[in-house]
Parts: C-alpha cells; sequence; structure tokens
C-alpha cells in the first residue's frame, strides 16, 4: 500500500498545471525509488474546480453554476 501511495503522490506532482512545478524524469525515478523525499503535491486539478463544469443532460450540454447545482 505505501508503493500505491508513493506512486499516486508522484503522478500528481507530474500532472501540477505549471510545468516548472512538475519533477524531472531523473527526481521521479529517484521518488519513485525512496532516494528522495516526496512532499505532499499541490491539488493538481485546482484550475478545474474554478472552472464552470459542462455536463450532458439528454443530448444538451449545460454549465454548472456556483451555486452547487446543475442548470437544466
Amino acid at each position: 500500500m505505501e508503493l500505491l501511495e508513493r506512486m499516486c503522490k508522484v503522478a500528481f506532482w507530474c500532472v501540477q498545471q505549471q510545468p516548472t512545478a512538475r519533477p524531472s524524469m531523473g527526481d521521479v525515478v529517484k521518488l519513485l525509488e525512496r532516494e528522495m523525499d516526496i512532499d505532499p503535491p499541490a491539488n493538481p486539478f485546482q484550475q478545474v474546480l474554478a472552472s464552470p463544469m459542462v455536463v450532458a443532460k439528454g443530448g444538451k450540454w449545460r454549465e454548472h453554476d456556483d451555486g452547487g447545482s446543475f442548470k437544466w
């Protein structure tokens, strides 16, 4: 289970929005081989959560409003 958690943390670092926040491939190898400690990654999907969600219903696409409900 520890290896799975390590792999997930590394994966979250690898998909950061800002390329400069992502580890190099050499660092990824070191992280996976336990040669480096892993800091908790930032939420890589924060930009997705900040924008309106678009969902389909009955073949029509609608935006998610900020009030926590969908506009149909």
